[in-house]
């Protein structure tokens, strides 16, 4: 072989192009950039292998989120439906429900199998959170073609029922309440809205039926505790009383108002309506004796100005005109004035939700009467109303999640949580707003019922003066329709088959076990009409 001289190797290694040598092999192809799609199908590929940690998983699909613009329909559902099962697994159940409820709502096929996690997800926390709204919202966006949603089988119709209700379509949502089975978590309360859009309708049979349904210890409850059960029984049982009342079956109104759990949040109301039907069926005594309880001590802070107006009616029928004007007095002097403040309040700050929102935390925070500019018993009976306990509940829990994520973070680590803060931030804001629009409307509805009142006790304080001179003079206005003697019959079925002494309601003492028993000892002072 040849050799080469040192010098002729040098000479020949000068000649060669830079960054090669006579032994140099030829140059590898530079590495392929990865489109985002692979990038995506990569990290799920690791992470199942358990190749990369959750911390670092959650981290960069907050990055391919970013970019999401930028994949496909079907890359960014399945984006969605990864970031809702990790955020499920790390403590967040309310937002995996938010980004499972958009993966849904952004597929073509909402039924493919690959989606079953999302529906999971939702089904499992609306069991053990109050999203109600949330998975209404998803009933209306997406097209199951009639079918039942996975994960929640028939009970799903309960949540597309009340979607359907909320855009006025009454017909299709009683149809769907009726697909619900006995045994599904939401049979009962289907059961009572289905009733609730029956009485809308007029048609109090179909409500009656549906009630009752509640009330039948053979019909199968569901994955509900007793204590729920006990809640909606006392709804079906008032409302029950008010289709009886209406029909003008005192009796039965009488019988199902007191059959509600004196433990219950249902009790005032019932104490209060049975006062009308102890009324309106010929128990004036009864009437009063409900009216004495409800304006007991046991109930200083509720906001009723209509009780002293079925007070003041009861003894006008019954010839006692100053007992009567009394109670006028009482409405006029105890509730005029916070009335009265109800409404130039709202004439002067002309409430809208974001305002009418901030007078609710106001209240909830504690600022005195002064300084709220309306009486607190009147924002408290507006704040409690069920359509507002129902927002609240779902308020709180969100505010509750958020504060966990600005805490301790996604997996330990405070960053990668812009895009979840914003999604509970954006729900934060429509609840508020919701609970604004929804307490302004009790608080205008609280003045209308107002306006009734003042209305009928006006008439009434005219009927008060003509009747009382006819009175002294020996005659009685109306004497002919007017309760001319008042039975003394103290006996009424109790709560059950429960029995017990009805209590004079002169002593002056409140007991508890003895309200909802008090009896008011009045004679009629109506003249008798002369026959002759």
């Amino acid at each position: 072989m040849r050799r080469i001289s040192g010098t002729a190797l040098v000479l020949a290694l000068l000649a060669l192009p830079a960054g090669q040598t006579a032994f140099a092999r030829k140059k590898s192809a530079p590495a392929k950039k990865l489109s985002l799609h692979e990038k995506f199908v990569n990290l799920k590929r690791d992470y199942r292998q358990g190749d990369i940690s959750q911390t670092k998983m959650w981290a960069e699909l907050a990055r391919i989120n970013e970019a999401g613009d930028r994949l496909t329909p079907a890359d960014r559902v399945s984006l969605l439906q990864t970031q809702a099962i990790m955020l499920q697994e790390g403590g967040y159940p309310i937002l995996a429900s938010i980004y499972s409820s958009q993966a849904l709502k952004l597929t073509q096929k909402p039924l493919d199998p690959d989606l079953r996690p999302s529906w999971d997800i939702l089904a499992k926390t609306s069991e053990k959170r109050p999203i109600q709204n949330l998975v209404e919202i998803v009933a209306d966006a997406v097209n199951l073609n009639g079918k039942d949603a996975p994960a929640f089988g028939s009970d799903w119709s309960y949540f597309a029922a009340n979607a359907a209700a909320k855009k006025g379509a009454a017909d299709q949502a009683i149809k769907l309440y009726g697909k619900l089975e006995s045994g599904d978590r939401h049979y009962f309360p289907g059961k009572y809205q289905q009733a609730m859009l029956f009485v809308d309708a007029n048609k109090s049979k179909d409500a009656e039926a549906a009630l009752k349904t509640i009330l039948n210890p053979n019909v199968r409850q569901g994955p509900i505790n007793d204590d729920q059960r006990k809640e909606l029984a006392d709804y079906a049982l008032m409302a029950l009383g008010r289709v009886y009342y209406e029909r003008g079956n005192f009796a039965a109104a009488i019988k199902s108002y007191r059959s509600v759990d004196r433990d219950g949040k249902q009790f005032y109301d019932a104490l209060f309506e049975q006062s009308w039907a102890f009324f309106m069926g010929g128990y004036p005594m009864h009437a009063l004796g409900a009216l004495h309880a409800v304006e007991s001590p046991f109930y200083t802070g509720v906001f009723n100005p209509e009780a002293p107006i079925v007070r003041a009616l009861v003894h006008y029928w019954l010839c006692r005109y100053e007992d009567s004007r009394n109670a006028v007095a009482d409405f006029m002097e105890k509730y005029n004035p916070s009335v009265e403040g109800l409404a130039e309040f709202l004439e002067r700050k002309r409430l809208d939700p974001e305002t009418s929102y901030t007078l609710f935390e106001n209240l909830l925070s504690g600022v005195s009467s002064e300084s709220l500019g309306v009486s607190r018993s009147v924002l408290t009976t507006a704040a409690e109303k069920d359509n507002m306990m129902l927002v609240r509940d779902q308020y709180a829990a969100i505010l509750e999640e958020k504060a966990r994520l600005e805490n301790k973070g996604i997996y330990g680590k405070n960053n990668s949580t812009d895009k979840p803060m914003e999604y509970l931030e954006r729900w934060e804001f429509a609840l508020r707003k919701d609970i604004g629009k929804k307490f302004l409307g009790e608080l205008q509805d609280l003045k209308r019922e107002y306006d009734r009142l003042y209305a009928q006790a006006q008439f009434l304080y005219v009927e008060l003066l003509m009747s009382e001179k006819d009175q002294i003079l020996g005659k009685e206005l109306h004497a002919s329709s007017k309760i001319t003697k008042v039975s003394k019959v103290a006996k009424v079925t109790g709560w059950g088959d429960k029995m017990i002494g009805w209590k004079d309601a002169r002593n002056g003492e409140y007991w508890w076990d003895e309200v909802g028993y008090y009896i008011t000892r009045v004679e009629s002072q109506c003249l008798v009409p002369n026959k002759g």
